[in-house]
């Protein structure tokens, strides 16, 4: 077995390496994560839960001080997963052992600085809450499942979608029809509608179950890896976040404390040399592999400086031609952090309200039904100029 200060040394290797990538990027990562960073540097209205909006509304409008709020909440999440390890560690295998398996998971570095947003602010909670969890199933203590379920009463405060914990906990747990009784008191409607939107828009690529499938791998396998002894609820807890999460690829982030909890006991009961050293020769591969497309991206998913001259170009021609802007929907966020214009549209579809006597930025993968002329072509994107309607 990997000496302790070594599993150190590597932890604290990746955090530097996350870190760096960080400080080089000029911008922060993600499309919805600029529908928030508008709300803090110009006061855009968001729909957002009592909690996350008060903590966007006092943050600062400063791009290296929301990193750092990005880096705040991973190493907090990083902590519960140390504490979790903890409830599972022998002499041989330690609770930082359980926070390098982490890193196996595109899910942890992706999630944690591809974007920022309300969910993020409650992911630390959530994962809380499964700690707690864990901690009552093995030792029995109510208060354990009180902390639990507290937790995930004030993470609703700052993500809707975290009611689905009051399903998870209640069903995996003999006391869960009070706290589903309490659910429906404190959501009301809302629990409803807060279930439908856990479905997926399949024309957002984050929210395909294939996506869930791809980055899942190792989560899979560790659900399904778990010992016969593991306790039923958490068994029952982990196969609900799955489910949910393979239903709606965005959830995935949920099964991460159950696949570590998979990959460690699966370490545990590794016996032989040869075996051994085959499977940590794989697990290392796989590790390596996972932290780097975890890490790229991070650039991937980030606006540019090419992404913003873009926008000046159409901003420009949308001048010259006097006539309005109109965009794709993600990039109506980029608008407007970058040139305080109202953007003509954006939200979750592919669909355009009225594009025509406009200047258009478009995605060169969506086909324009209507008699558009490119002006200028990106990477990604293309301006154009689209005429009256034909018909």
């Amino acid at each position: 077995m990997i000496k302790t200060r070594y599993i150190q040394y590597i932890i604290v290797a990746i955090l530097v390496l996350v870190a760096i990538v960080l400080l080089i990027r000029p911008y922060i990562a993600g499309v919805d994560t600029y529908y928030f960073i508008n709300n803090i540097c110009f006061d855009v209205p968001i729909d957002a839960p009592i909690l996350s909006e008060f903590v966007f509304s006092i943050l600062l409008c400063n791009i290296l001080i929301l990193k750092a709020i990005q880096m705040i909440l991973f190493l907090i999440t990083l902590f519960i997963l140390y504490k979790i390890g903890e409830i599972y560690e022998t002499d041989k295998y330690n609770a930082w052992l359980f926070v390098l398996i982490s890193f196996s998971s595109l899910y942890l570095i992706f999630e944690f600085f591809g974007n920022l947003e309300d969910d993020h602010l409650a992911f630390p909670m959530l994962f809380g809450s499964i700690y707690y969890f864990i901690k009552f199933v093995k030792f029995r203590s109510l208060k354990d499942y009180a902390i639990s379920v507290f937790l995930v009463g004030i993470s609703c405060l700052f993500w809707k979608g975290a009611v689905i914990y009051f399903v998870f906990l209640g069903v995996s747990s003999l006391y869960y029809t009070p706290y589903l009784v309490i659910a429906v008191i404190l959501f009301n409607s809302k629990l409803i509608s807060t279930a439908m939107s856990l479905l997926p828009n399949l024309s957002v690529m984050e929210n395909m179950p294939i996506i869930a499938i791809l980055y899942m791998f190792m989560s899979i396998i560790g659900i399904f890896i778990f010992k016969s002894k593991e306790e039923i609820s958490i068994k029952i807890f982990a196969a609900f976040t799955l489910g949910l999460a393979l239903i709606n690829g965005k959830f995935g982030i949920h099964v991460l404390p159950f696949m570590i909890i998979g990959i460690f006991l699966y370490i545990k009961h590794i016996d032989k040399d040869e075996e051994r050293k085959s499977k940590f020769l794989m697990f290392w591969i796989l590790l390596g592999f996972t932290i780097l497309i975890g890490i790229s991206s991070i650039l991937m998913f980030a606006p540019t400086n090419d992404t913003f001259n873009m926008i000046d170009t159409a901003v420009q021609y949308s001048e010259d031609y006097n006539i309005r802007l109109s965009n794709d929907w993600g990039l109506g966020y980029f608008i407007w952090y970058h040139t305080q214009k109202e953007p003509q549209y954006f939200g979750h579809t592919e669909e355009y309200y009225n594009y025509e006597n406009s200047i258009l930025i478009t995605s060169k993968n969506l086909t324009i039904d209507q008699n558009c002329d490119i002006l200028e072509e990106y990477d990604k994107h293309r301006i154009m100029y689209c005429g009256a309607r034909e018909g």
